[in-house]
């Protein structure tokens, strides 16, 4: 079991897996796992553990 934004979720094989079973905009966000970034062309191989806590930030622009 892994948190994704403080929730429980299952498990996933890597980042990018998640990110497209959660249909994220992969232009508009940023990837913490454990409180650390993780660069996007690293999701495809940073594998997720046990107890991952993940946190997905989008950003939004304005005006």
């Amino acid at each position: 079991m892994i948190f994704v934004n403080g929730k429980k979720e299952k498990n996933y094989d890597n980042l990018e897996e998640l990110i497209n079973a959660f249909n994220y905009n992969k232009k508009n966000i940023a990837v913490l796992v454990n409180d650390k970034i993780v660069k996007k062309e690293d999701w495809k191989d940073f594998k997720i553990n046990d107890n991952d806590r993940i946190e997905i930030v989008g950003f939004v622009g304005g005006g």
